[in-house]
């Protein structure tokens, strides 16, 4: 067994150890819950609610863990390119809505420029802002470049937003001169191509006919240093995962599809605000294959602005659970009949995810009001139960950090655990979008999601370019921070109301049916039992709040672009490698704490 197979076992074994370790608790804890449900000492609402916020906590990372288990080794990919003038023809659609005009004018000289045939490919600019400036500019450029076009369609009531400017740039194809080519491309108004791009990723779509769409993954070129909202990219562990499970999910810019797959599925789904992924999906249940291209081949830009970072963020979490709902949540909908069990499960990972950032709020309140009134994070009727289920939670993130660990190894320890924290802080803001988008009325401050192109220019100064003072109060009042600096208050005070109570409980004076426990249980039952719910969502709550006091240190655009041999301005480094240099409180500290505390605790479950 070489290197490689060594650690991927070792990797599954980790996965597999934490599941176990999971399922032992959770059934153990269900059985008490159950079975003390009846008689004088019984479960109440709240430890119910506590056995939910834990389990919804953990369903994310779980799921990925049997992905895992599952898959196989997915090779360093370096495809093959296309050689030659004799390649088949593409269209490229490059959708925009009001993005600056120069930020699109070097997507499309980019893409101009491509070491591809140019009698081969079209560039389709489809202009959703009816810009009279960008119709001129591109008129002006395609005397140069013959093959580039400009498009504007005259939006409707249900528009479909990008979804329905890419249909319509398919159509628009169609009745150019020499009809539609047999493969469409795409590339979002921001995101500068490679000049390989395309001879690498039809090499891939030519390999099997009934490869529907192949992409590669999304980059970044103007992540700031330390990455403090989390932009960079999607770690590259979970989508060779997908790769292993033939359920590459469209990035939404880059890919390369056949234009019989996107006819045959209706083109892009315009009733949700995912398409790439709504569109992947729909791709796989008609019996097509996707597939990653694991190179940098585009780099593109993140929101610069808070407030853009939270709109985008937003309408991703609405997207993902739109494409839930269209499929059934995976489980019976004609649209995934032809899915494997595993291309099910991957899709669930995306209006799941969405549910978890949902459902987190709730449970936070929850477990906060059981600390304010002074009540145990755990119910048990015995002190067997309680070492019992000290043991068992305590190993279960001992488990979950050793796996943690594992794979940090080969992604990155700050970026996989900020990653995974990144919906925890964020989880405010999709409550409140998903309350709003579905519950409420217009009159109550209800409304319906929209799509808003990264690149346009803010009508507002970002934050990160103000003065501490005006940034602070754009932060905490427009970005609504003030939700973050409110729970963290809110919950530190309820620790404070626990600790009284505890303290009060361990007294001499006081009977706790049917014992009197120790101080030490007291403490553990009230406040740090594993995997210190309260103290991930306080310390999760700093990120926007560090972030509205520091900002981000962003780099000029043109500064992090370079001139190539032909005058044309790409990213000075396509895969977007964030820099990680100061000392701040994240993620990782967050982790090694939570760690050091389920190993206390476990010795202490020994002693009590």
């Amino acid at each position: 067994m070489d290197r490689v197979h060594f650690w991927h076992a070792v990797k599954k074994l980790s996965c597999l150890l934490a599941l176990f370790t999971y399922g032992a608790y959770f059934s153990y804890r269900l059985k008490v819950l159950v079975r003390r449900n009846v008689g004088a000492t019984r479960p109440g609402l709240g430890d119910f609610l506590m056995l939910a916020a834990e389990l919804v906590m953990t369903f994310r990372p779980n799921i990925t863990r049997l992905l895992s288990i599952s898959s196989t080794i997915t090779p360093k990919q370096q495809s093959q390119a296309l050689e030659g003038d004799e390649v088949p023809k593409v269209d490229i659609m490059i959708p925009c809505c009001g993005e600056d005009l120069e930020i699109i004018l070097d997507t499309v000289k980019a893409t101009c420029t491509l070491d591809y045939p140019h009698h081969s490919f079209r560039i389709f600019v489809l202009d959703d802002g009816n810009s009279a400036e960008l119709r001129l500019a591109i008129e002006t450029l395609s005397e140069r470049y013959p093959n580039l076009y400009y498009t504007a369609r005259k939006k409707g009531f249900n528009s479909g937003f990008k979804a329905g400017n890419l249909n319509h740039g398919i159509q628009f194809s169609a009745t150019q001169e020499k009809g539609g080519a047999d493969l469409i491309a795409g590339l979002d108004a921001d995101v500068i191509p490679a000049a390989s791009w395309l001879r690498k990723t039809v090499s891939v779509i030519l390999e099997d006919s009934k490869m529907g769409m192949v992409g590669p993954p999304q980059a970044y070129y103007n992540v700031p240093p330390n990455d403090p909202l989390v932009q960079a990219a999607f770690p590259s562990e979970f989508l060779s995962v997908r790769i292993s499970h033939d359920c590459a999910v469209s990035q939404g810019s880059g890919y390369v599809a056949r234009r019989t797959a996107l006819a045959e599925i209706g083109g892009f789904p315009t009733d949700t605000l995912s398409e790439d992924g709504c569109c992947s999906m729909l791709l796989l249940g008609a019996g097509w294959k996707t597939r990653y291209v694991l190179e940098p081949l585009q780099s593109g830009l993140v929101a610069d602005s808070y407030l853009s970072f939270l709109r985008q963020r937003t309408r991703w979490n609405i997207g993902d659970l739109q494409v839930g709902l269209k499929f059934g949540f995976f489980i019976n909908s004609p649209l995934a009949t032809r899915l494997t069990v595993f291309q099910r499960m991957a899709g669930l990972f995306l209006p799941f995810l969405a549910l978890h950032s949902i459902c987190l709020p709730v449970f936070a309140v929850s477990y906060m009001l059981l600390m304010f009134g002074g009540l145990p994070l755990v119910f048990y009727g015995s002190q067997q139960e309680f070492q019992t289920l000290t043991r068992l939670a305590a190993l279960m993130v001992i488990a979950e950090g050793v796996q943690d660990l594992l794979t940090c190894l080969s992604l990155g320890f700050k970026k996989y655990l900020r990653f995974m924290q990144c919906p925890v802080w964020m989880s405010p803001y999709h409550f409140e979008k998903f309350v709003r988008h579905y519950m409420l009325p217009r009159w109550l401050g209800g409304e319906t999601m929209t799509f808003s192109a990264t690149g346009k220019k803010e009508k507002q100064q970002p934050p990160c370019e103000k003065k501490l003072a005006a940034r602070l109060v754009a932060a905490l009042w427009h970005g609504k921070v003030i939700y973050h600096v409110l729970f963290i208050s809110l919950t530190l005070a309820a620790i404070y109301t626990s600790l009284i109570h505890a303290f009060s409980l361990s007294s001499p004076g006081h009977q706790f049916p049917p014992f009197r426990p120790h101080l030490r249980e007291v403490l553990i039952t009230h406040l740090f039992w594993p995997p210190l719910l309260w103290f991930i969502n306080i310390t999760g709550s700093l990120i926007p709040i560090f972030y509205a006091i520091f900002g981000a240190d962003a780099a000029e655009r043109k500064d992090l672009l370079q001139k190539d041999s032909r005058g044309v301005w790409r990213p000075k480094e396509f895969a977007g490698v964030v820099s990680y240099d100061s000392f701040r409180w994240n993620a990782e500290h967050t982790r090694l704490l939570v760690l050091v505390n389920a190993v206390v605790v476990l010795l202490l479950s020994f002693v009590l």
